[in-house]
């Protein structure tokens, strides 16, 4: 028999540890990471008016629009016998302007 304890052969009579209580800790931790949470946009928007310009970059591109003979086509897309007749020409004048632009669109992204 030793005079700690924890070393005596009748463990019975030893004192027990007891688990450290950690839900008030995991209950603020998460208290703080939602107001953190919550407040960041208002944080981020404050930083960004007082530094002048977006911290961010955004990757938003404005695409013009397509010239009009894309649109024509899309609008006799749904006609029958647009190819017929007199507006043959013009047709065949749009489908190569929207080619045209098309490969300039996809030549400049590259």
């Amino acid at each position: 028999m030793s005079h700690l304890p924890l070393l005596r052969k009748d463990a019975h009579h030893a004192p027990r540890l007891q688990a450290p209580r950690r839900g008030p800790q995991v209950c603020a931790c998460l208290l703080l990471t939602g107001v953190c949470a919550l407040m960041l946009p208002m944080i981020l928007s404050i930083v960004e008016s007082l530094a002048g310009g977006p911290l961010l970059s955004r990757n938003a591109t404005v695409v013009p629009p397509p010239p009009e003979a894309v649109q024509r086509l899309r609008a006799a897309a749904g006609v029958r016998g647009v190819l017929d007749g007199a507006h043959r020409a013009t047709v065949e004048e749009d489908l190569l302007a929207s080619v045209a632009w098309l490969l300039e669109r996809s030549l400049a992204a590259r």
